[in-house]
Parts: structure tokens; C-alpha cells; sequence
């Protein structure tokens, strides 16, 4: 009988064949032969990666995704060792990211600081004390930059945020009063009209405020004792029904009064003030309310 010869395809077969049967038979001599043909060919070893990579980009990454849900400690170890070791790669890859998604980016930032305000506000205030410098001289060369657009979008800022302002303003002078006092001294010096245009509108809009910042500045000279607020003024014109403690005509002006004199001895304190008219205030000078009121009646009698 004739013997059948095998063309060189079959013979390849038969050799693959037998090769899966030996591998799957003996993974462990398989896996020693793969180690030391990798360690003495590296580059080889890289390159047919590489290659593969290539050709087969569906299968790699579907491989790498199993591999990081089946190791995700060691994955973000290696993510992590990689990005202390390429930090210019890193901040690269990052800047194109957000330059490409910006519209996602800030949503999830939005949504990140929502979820972790404690957080981001520790963060913040971190990078802000590290890199204080470099943020004001960033901010000044914006504001140089687009002056009139800055401009607009504090004055917004300011409108929309009072009471954010008033709470960081007062927690800056709690906490650096030496620091607060000597940038508004200044400030005051520098800009002399600017500080008496100020002064002018807030005495305009505060007259109770500033007749009792006014008492308690004579009170200091002459050691009185004692001290009232705005709202003792505002009480003490409403007890009288809005007319000159003296004279009893309707105040439109009136000017907070002592009726015993500071000069002479009288108290600061609310028990003592009262609202009277310019004209009683003015002759009252530095009598007693005994003796303004006989003064009074002296004259009508005459």
C-alpha cells in the first residue's frame, strides 16, 4: 500500500497541535522558557508588544480592563508611582484634558466641591498660603490686563457676596488686628480725600452712631464713667415722643446731650443722655439740667 505523504501545511498543523497540547500540559516549564527568553531579549520582548498592541487594540484594552477590576490596588500603585515619577507628563496629560472637555470638567469640579466642601476648602486654603505670591502677582497682571472687565466682575462680586465679605473681613481682623490696623493707617494716609469723603457719608447715613462715637472719645478725655450705644439714643428720643427734652418742640434735628455735663463730673452712661433741639443744646452749655431749667424759667417769667 502506498504511503500517504503529508504536504507542508498539514506538517505545520500536526507541529501546532502538538505545541498547544505540550503548553497546556506543562504550563510551568512554559512559563520558566517565556521568563528566560524575556530576560535575555528585552527589546525583542518590547517590541513584539508593542506590535501586537497595534494590530490588536480592541483585545489590549478589553485585557488591560480586566486586569485593573481584577487588581485595582496594584493599578492605582502603579498609577500613582508613575505620576511621581513623570509629574511634567502628568500636569501635560491634564492641561489637554481640560482643554478638550472643559465643558464635563467643570461639571464634575461643580459637582466634586458640592459633595466635599470641607475639603476643597482646606485644599484652597492650603494652596493659597504655599503659593501666595504667585497668586497675587497673577491677579494683579489680569487686573492690568482687562481693568475694566475685572472691575465689573468685583463690583458683581461684592453686590452678590455682602455677607460672605462682612464675615471674612471679620474674621481677618479678629485674627491679625496688628496687620488690619496698620494697612487701614495706610490707607489713611495715602488717601486723605477718599478717608474724609468717607467719614462724611457715613456721618451723613449714621448721625446716632457718630454723636456716640464723639461721647465716648470727650468721655475718654475726662475719664467719665460709662457708655450708651445708638440704640440708647433711639430709645431715649422714643421715650421722650420725638420732641427737645427741654423745650418741647417736634425734633427734626437734635443733638444727644448730657444733662449733667461730662466736664462737671456727669456720667456717659444712658441714664444721662437725652435728645434735645440745637438751640437748648447750645445755651444749655455747661449747666446742669437744674440749672438750664431754672435759666429757662427765668426768662419766660421775664
Amino acid at each position: 500500500m502506498k504511503k500517504q505523504v503529508s504536504t507542508p501545511e498539514e506538517k505545520r498543523e500536526k507541529k501546532r497541535a502538538a505545541d498547544v497540547k505540550w503548553r497546556r500540559e506543562n504550563p510551568e516549564k512554559v512559563r520558566e522558557s517565556q521568563a528566560k527568553w524575556r530576560s535575555k531579549n528585552p527589546e525583542k520582548q518590547r517590541a513584539g508588544i508593542a506590535k501586537w498592541h497595534l494590530e490588536n487594540p480592541e483585545k489590549h484594552r478589553a485585557s488591560v480592563a480586566k486586569w485593573r477590576r481584577e487588581n485595582p490596588d496594584k493599578h492605582r500603585a502603579n498609577v500613582a508611582k508613575w505620576r511621581r515619577e513623570n509629574p511634567e507628563k502628568v500636569r501635560a496629560a491634564t492641561a489637554k484634558y481640560k482643554r478638550e472637555n472643559a465643558e464635563s470638567t467643570h461639571a464634575y469640579q461643580a459637582k466634586y466641591s458640592r459633595e466635599n466642601r470641607e475639603k476643597e476648602r482646606v485644599r484652597v486654603e492650603k494652596y493659597r498660603h504655599v503659593n501666595r505670591v504667585e497668586i497675587n502677582a497673577r491677579a494683579a497682571k489680569r487686573y492690568l490686563e482687562n481693568t475694566e472687565k475685572e472691575r465689573a466682575r468685583r463690583i458683581k462680586y461684592r453686590r452678590e457676596n455682602v455677607e460672605i465679605i462682612r464675615t471674612k473681613a471679620a474674621k481677618r481682623r479678629r485674627e491679625n488686628p496688628e496687620k488690619v490696623r496698620a494697612a487701614d493707617a495706610k490707607w489713611r494716609r495715602e488717601n486723605p480725600e477718599k478717608m474724609r469723603a468717607h467719614q462724611a457719608k457715613y456721618q451723613r447715613a449714621n448721625p446716632e452712631k457718630f454723636v456716640v462715637k464723639s461721647h465716648l472719645r470727650r468721655a475718654r478725655v475726662v475719664t467719665a464713667p460709662g457708655k450708651h450705644t445708638a440704640t440708647d439714643v433711639k430709645k431715649q428720643l422714643a421715650a421722650q415722643g420725638g420732641v427737645c427734652f427741654y423745650c418741647s418742640i417736634p425734633l427734626t434735628k437734635y443733638h444727644v446731650e448730657h444733662k449733667t455735663p461730662l466736664c462737671r463730673g456727669g456720667s456717659n452712661g444712658p441714664e444721662n443722655i437725652v435728645c434735645a433741639c440745637p438751640t437748648c443744646n447750645l445755651r444749655k452749655g455747661k449747666l446742669t439740667e437744674e440749672e438750664f431749667r431754672a435759666k429757662l424759667a427765668q426768662k419766660k417769667a421775664a
